[in-house]
């Protein structure tokens, strides 16, 4: 069970407090296995060419020409990672981690979990997704 009596008047209550609401997300997040202080996912730029599939290294990715499109190094190299690319070749690309697949276990469709990733880089005070959706 998930749910979190957040606002103390002793009622699980996700549908009028919106403090149980949000501690039940929390808490059902937590449970299957959110990594606190990790990402979702990571904006990725592309090599020209085929790309294997199924999860890697994050330096196992970086050694084929999988890079941040932001520039940035990769945080943690060792985080295993899938590649999405949700629009194809001419859209952004995405290196998904463990958190993004927690997510997923809110709600199972890799869009809905890709918003609520870019939203929470958002509120973080990312600068938004480098490359255009075609």
């Amino acid at each position: 069970h998930y749910a979190v009596d957040m606002d103390g008047n002793g009622k699980r209550d996700i549908w009028n407090s919106i403090p149980d609401a949000l501690a039940t997300s929390a808490n059902l997040l937590k449970k299957n296995g959110w990594q606190a202080g990790k990402t979702w996912g990571y904006e990725v730029t592309l090599p020209a060419g085929k790309l294997p599939g199924g999860s890697k290294t994050l330096a196992q990715w970086q050694a084929l020409g999988v890079v941040r499109a932001s520039g940035k190094p990769f945080k943690t190299l060792t985080d295993k990672a899938t590649l999405k690319v949700p629009d194809g070749r001419g859209g952004p690309a995405f290196l998904m981690i463990r958190n993004f697949s927690v997510i997923k276990a809110y709600n199972n469709a890799d869009k809905y979990a890709l918003a609520v990733g870019l939203l929470a880089d958002e509120i973080a005070g990312g600068n938004g997704l480098v490359q255009d959706w075609q």
